[in-house]
């Protein structure tokens, strides 16, 4: 039996760079599947993040809310924004307004007269009316640290009441329909700066009472024209003849 020479070269066995070089290459491929897994579970929980069922829904604030004669109402309502903590957002309503078969009484010839919007504005001077503003929108901007609305959490409807002077005897002055129209919806990651960007600003006089608000259709990106939703609405109906109720009469839609 033949015995190896100490001081000669080792052999390598070719066997065991192969396996080497094999071994390589599986930690490779591992590391490109761990890499492609990491990638996809990321991907998926973006889309889990963005596919987020974000709820908008309000509460009302039953102890504001009120009626007076010849029109009047106040209704206030709580808004209640849902899973917005963490991207944070904007509300942005669109509100229509709209008077119907408005008249005033005429004393010395005692009929009814046809009120233009104009003629309601002048009309009432106890308060501003902004009856020939027939649309705009308002907006809220919702914190994403806490997933609530940062300046002020609540939205207003509200109407004088159409007679010329507070102290008016509301008796045989004016008679007709009001109806207001709020369309909401809430934009994920909408930002304060953005909604300044689409032509928003603070309204000196405006029925948005100091929100961010726009008269006529405000300059959208593509991906914020959507659809709105929730709509709210209050219609006051009122006649201040002798022979009829003087109160206002005022509902909420929906209930």
């Amino acid at each position: 039996m033949s015995m190896p020479n100490p001081g000669g070269p080792v052999p390598v066995n070719p066997g065991r760079r192969a396996s080497g070089r094999l071994d390589q290459k599986k930690l490779e491929e591992i590391k490109q599947k761990a890499e492609a897994l990491l990638k996809a579970a990321q991907g998926e929980k973006e889309k889990e993040r963005l596919a987020q069922p974000y709820t908008l829904n309000w509460e009302p604030r039953s102890s504001v809310n009120k009626e007076s004669v010849c029109g009047g109402f106040t209704r206030e309502r709580d808004w209640r924004v849902g899973g917005a903590k963490g991207i944070g957002g904007a509300i942005i309503q669109k509100v229509t307004r709209k008077f119907a078969e408005v008249k005033e009484y005429d004393r010395i010839s005692g009929l009814w007269i046809d009120m233009s919007d104009s003629r309601i504005d002048t009309y009432v001077t106890h308060s501003s009316v902004n009856a020939t503003l027939h649309e705009y929108w308002e907006a809220w901007v919702v914190d994403p640290s806490t997933g609530q609305v940062v300046n002020g959490d609540g939205d207003a409807f509200a109407l004088p009441s159409i007679i010329p002077k507070e102290d008016t005897d509301p008796r045989r002055t004016t008679k007709g329909a009001f109806e207001i129209v709020g369309e909401a919806n809430f934009f994920p990651g909408l930002t304060e700066a953005k909604v300044i960007s689409f032509g928003f600003g603070v309204i000196a006089g405006h029925p948005a009472n100091g929100l961010l608000a726009k008269n006529g259709a405000p300059a959208f990106d593509k991906k914020y024209d959507e659809y709105w939703s929730p709509i709210y609405s209050v219609k006051s109906t009122w006649d201040s003849d002798f022979s009829l109720v003087r109160s206002c009469f005022a509902d909420v839609y929906p209930k």
